[in-house]
């Protein structure tokens, strides 16, 4: 028995093509995902968009809150993971300007590009950031890394992934910092399809790969 596959198709918006087994298209020619995004996520960001241009905004109270709550038996109210690129130097800044004390965690994988560690030391030149680096074991990254590639599975950033959470983690606990600051571009990176995903946190799924 065969099976019939649909004929190739790429939505008009994006590049995301019938690859994807979960793809579907309307008679415009836009995919799901598309109008997923368009229809429950840009409404939302639009809306707090707005919201964030309010006195009383929703990132001011948060800000607020870790400030009167603030131990002085810690150097620092905030941990916030730094790439060098546009979403984490944005959090360290707005954090950095609503007077938090920023400790900015770089987990270096050995993939940094000259413009990210060119960003990132303008950014721990601030008052009121810190700088902590993490550097990866370079051969058992590689090695790991590696290992995902030649597994064919869609996500070979999952090592980084891991990696940075245990490192942000570790150092909170360690400088004593109970917040730990994140920023994603839903703009750019609203649109994740399941089918290319998987649940990162599942050591099992992560341990099969190495072995």
């Amino acid at each position: 028995m065969t099976t019939s596959h649909p004929p190739y198709q790429i939505c008009v918006r994006c590049v995301m093509d019938t690859s994807d087994p979960e793809i579907r298209f309307d008679r415009l020619g836009i995919c799901n995902h598309c109008s997923d995004f368009l229809a429950t996520r840009v409404p939302v960001t639009a809306y707090q968009h707005r919201q964030s241009l309010q006195k009383d905004s929703v990132l001011q109270n948060l800000f607020q809150e870790i400030l009167s709550r603030r131990d002085e038996r810690s150097d620092h109210d905030v941990v916030v993971g730094v790439s060098g690129g546009v979403d984490s130097s944005t959090v360290a800044l707005l954090a950095q300007k609503a007077g938090l004390r920023v400790l900015a965690v770089h987990m270096d994988n050995g993939w940094d590009t000259p413009i990210a560690i060119q960003n990132i030391y303008k950014l721990i030149r601030l008052p009121g950031i810190s700088y902590h680096a993490e550097v990866l074991n370079w051969n058992a990254f590689k090695t790991i890394q590696r290992a995902l590639i030649e597994a064919g599975v869609p996500d070979i950033e999952l090592p980084t992934d891991i990696a940075i959470q245990a490192v942000l983690h570790r150092v909170a606990e360690q400088c004593r910092i109970f917040t730990i600051l994140s920023g994603g571009n839903i703009a750019n990176e609203g649109i994740l399809l399941p089918a290319w995903l998987y649940n990162a946190r599942d050591s099992r799924y992560a341990q099969a790969i190495l072995e």
